[in-house]
């Protein structure tokens, strides 16, 4: 399929466009306040929307990621300690029986040993790592854009599938972070803002505020609990081993998760066994999953014309 410029301009699409973007950023404004991301993510979308048919043909594409992201941010209008109530002890204790490490006639948290055994080099490599779990899919998804669309849809749709399972699970069991334990014990305290924790060293090493402006933007204090870091590093596994990529999996760091968020977070990826191409679902022999039921959807056409053509 190809654009010609009369479509790229049409009146329809010059309202549609101008509709979406006024009633993101008025929406934006009445839940979450004004902020400059929001005129950035609009200008992005209409500047590829109009740039040419290629280019739009990828920012629908890459709606899956907007979506997301416009969720993510949302989130901060509803806060999950509002739904539930905030674990904080029960899950430092059952961190420490789990996950404790000997200390003496003690035990403590992997968190609280990494704290008493800093390594500038893992703080540095560690960093690194935590920072690529966002733009890594991203560009992964933006390379099979361009190679294989149809695997490209399944991973968006994964990405946001893992993600939204996440997001359930943290109004259903707001998890203080370890960090939140080490500062303010048991209390639990609203509308506590966002702490770098461990990750200030990375800051600090290279004079940088890379992770304090990241946290700034954090939606929620109290998720801790599943680790989506680890699980999206898991379960995309296999796109990068269909797309004949080499994936470098890195391992959370454990002073800035709980033991318990990480193995949350692989058990998400049993979860999210079936959301992997049809080719590598045993579970249901390309029938019933949610990648094979993608297919079935793909194949009628509904996002056909968006992406795939």
């Amino acid at each position: 399929m190809t654009y010609r410029s009369t479509n790229l301009y049409s009146s329809k699409n010059i309202l549609s466009a101008a509709g979406v973007t006024v009633l993101y950023l008025l929406v934006s404004y009445l839940l979450i306040g004004f902020k400059t991301d929001q005129l950035i993510l609009a200008g992005i979308f209409n500047v590829c929307y109009f740039l040419s048919g290629t280019s739009r043909k990828f920012i629908l594409g890459f709606s899956i990621f907007i979506v997301y992201w416009i969720i993510f941010d949302y989130m901060k209008a509803f806060p999950n300690y509002k739904f539930n109530a905030v674990h904080i002890q029960d899950l430092y204790n059952n961190e420490k029986s789990l996950f404790g490490i000997g200390a003496g006639s003690s035990r403590i948290t992997p968190n609280e040993f990494w704290i008493a055994n800093q390594n500038s080099f893992l703080d540095v490599m560690t960093g690194i790592f935590y920072l690529c779990w966002i733009p890594v899919p991203l560009a992964f998804a933006a390379y099979l854009f361009f190679k294989d669309k149809k695997l490209f849809l399944q991973f968006a749709l994964t990405f946001v599938f893992v993600n939204f399972i996440g997001f359930i699970i943290y109004y259903a069991y707001p998890a203080a972070p370890p960090w939140y334990m080490q500062l303010n014990g048991n209390n639990f305290i609203a509308n506590t803002k966002a702490n770098t924790a461990g990750l200030s060293r990375f800051d600090s090493f290279f004079n940088v505020a890379v992770f304090t402006n990241l946290y700034t933007k954090g939606s929620n204090v109290f998720a801790a609990m599943p680790s989506l870091h680890c699980i999206c590093s898991h379960a995309f596994t296999p796109f990068f081993l269909s797309a004949d990529c080499v994936l470098l999996r890195s391992k959370e760091k454990s002073k800035e998760l709980y033991g318990c968020s990480v193995c949350s977070g692989n058990v998400g990826d049993m979860v999210c066994c079936c959301v992997y191409k049809p080719s590598l679902c045993a579970g249901c022999a390309g029938r019933d999953c949610l990648c094979c039921t993608g297919d079935s959807f793909i194949s009628k056409g509904i996002i056909k014309n968006i992406v795939l053509q």
